[in-house]
């Protein structure tokens, strides 16, 4: 399975949902992607059998593609033991946990407080008017 990275600005920050999708199925990955990307931790985390290759290195590619193909014994004795925590149940049960104790939290008076802050409009498409835009910020603070 290929894992096509970005190779753009910001490329080393993005985590393709795909990701999750192929840990799930235990099959070598190749991942197209920047060796300071967090796929690469994923992948380690999961010991997955997985080879990652720069995005813009055709050779690269090439080679992880042909050493997949032929050498398909894994070397770990303890390959995709890690995958277990990437499960999308696991997943939403912890999330659903944050969001309990974000509950708990407001109710007792303490949290995060949001304001508004003026930003700078996004770029738009040339010919089109921007729209203004604004963020939320997050400040300790009782609600």
């Amino acid at each position: 399975m290929i894992l096509a990275g970005s190779a753009g600005a910001g490329g080393e920050l993005q985590i393709p949902n795909k990701l999750y999708e192929y840990l799930a199925v235990r099959r070598p990955i190749i991942a197209t992607c920047s060796s300071a990307s967090p796929v690469v931790s994923i992948l380690n985390e999961a010991r997955a059998e997985a080879v990652v290759c720069d995005p813009a290195d055709e050779q690269a590619l090439a080679r992880a593609i042909t050493q997949l193909a032929t050498d398909r014994h894994v070397n770990v004795v303890d390959a995709w033991d890690g995958v277990d925590q990437f499960d999308r149940a696991r997943r939403a049960g912890e999330l659903e946990e944050i969001f309990r104790s974000l509950s708990r939290s407001r109710r007792s008076g303490r949290g995060l407080v949001l304001k508004s802050a003026t930003m700078p409009a996004p770029t738009t498409v040339p010919g089109e008017s921007a729209p203004t835009g604004a963020t939320l910020i997050a400040s300790e603070g009782a609600w």
